[in-house]
């Protein structure tokens, strides 16, 4: 009488090294679980930071944008992107620990199957993407190759469709018949992401934001006699919308040639409107670093003393529409 449905007898294991018998089960690392409690607290710690600290980003983004308080609302987004990050960090090294732990519990019989069947996985992984992600670039460059196509060059890419289904579906229907598990890669997967999107964020958005908001609160606002040469709004993408706001990026020059480039967002951007209406030459004040606008006021002798040879250069370049 054969044996109950998930027993595995162990003629059935596969061979391990000096013939000793390895299961799928030992190969596995399980489920990812707390093992003390102090991992548990830093767990939860992990996740309030993760919570609070993307509250605090979008605190910061969605509040005032210009002045003394835009700077400081910077600082704010990246205190925020710090929690967030190390939570994300935390998390992302629970999770090497977790997989150090689990490989070093295991025999060195196991052990070294377990990273036998990893590599497996992340050559199946890797020729899945070839496979999938070659067949598709190749189509899509054969749908290009139709622009002003003749009767030749559509045969090739007809016969090139052709090809492309014919693998992928041929590919498909070989890793149905040859199923394999994804777990070892899943989570070495998870853990790089986590680490690298913590480390990223920390990096960047942290490190960027929060120094030049600390160095324009010890330098205070600049001031300079500009001319404004154009304004583009730098809307966020559609999935984003929800906790960031749309930018109106302002492009002012010096008559040294040395250009100033500031971000208003678009709820505060009403505060500068006057730039319009004092004719586009101002007495621009701003912080520096975080390019955080803060006012302006008319420049009566701007249109004198601005170089020609420079206002025609920048209208060529930006084809500005002054004075609207």
């Amino acid at each position: 009488m054969g044996n109950p449905i998930g027993h595995t007898d162990s003629s059935e294991k596969a061979k391990g090294i000096d013939g000793k018998k390895t299961s799928p089960q030992a190969t596995a690392l399980g489920k990812p679980a707390p093992s003390s409690e102090f991992e548990r607290r830093s767990i939860l710690v992990a996740g309030v930071c993760i919570i609070l600290g993307f509250a605090v980003f979008v605190y910061g983004e969605q509040s005032t944008g210009i002045g003394l308080a835009g700077v400081v609302n910077k600082l704010v987004y990246g205190i925020g992107m710090a929690i967030f990050s190390a939570g994300i960090i935390i998390i992302g090294l629970w999770f090497v620990k977790w997989i150090i732990v689990s490989l070093l519990e295991k025999d060195s019989v196991d052990r070294l199957a377990t990273v036998k069947r990893f590599f497996g996985q992340l050559g199946v992984v890797l020729l899945n993407v070839a496979i999938y992600g070659g067949t598709f670039v190749l189509a899509m460059s054969g749908l290009s190759a139709l622009d002003s196509a003749n009767a030749g060059t559509i045969a090739v890419v007809l016969v090139l469709w052709a090809v492309c289904v014919a693998v992928f579906v041929l590919y498909r229907r070989h890793r149905k018949k040859r199923r394999m598990g994804y777990d070892l890669v899943g989570y070495l997967g998870m853990t790089v992401f986590l680490l690298a999107i913590g480390g990223f964020s920390l990096t960047v958005f942290f490190s960027s934001n929060t120094y030049n908001a600390i160095r324009d609160l010890q330098e205070g606002p600049k001031t300079a006699d500009v001319l404004l040469v154009n304004d583009t709004v730098r809307h966020p993408a559609f999935r984003y919308r929800l906790i960031l706001q749309s930018d109106h990026v302002l492009t002012f020059y010096t008559p040294e040639d040395e250009r100033i480039v500031l971000e208003v967002p678009d709820k505060d951007i009403g505060e500068a409107v006057v730039i319009d209406d004092y004719g586009d030459y101002v007495h621009l004040t701003y912080y520096l670093y975080t390019q955080v606008y803060c006012g302006a006021t008319r420049w009566e002798d701007g249109p004198k003393v601005f170089p020609p040879d420079l206002f025609n250069r920048l209208v060529e370049e930006y084809h500005p529409d002054f004075g609207n």
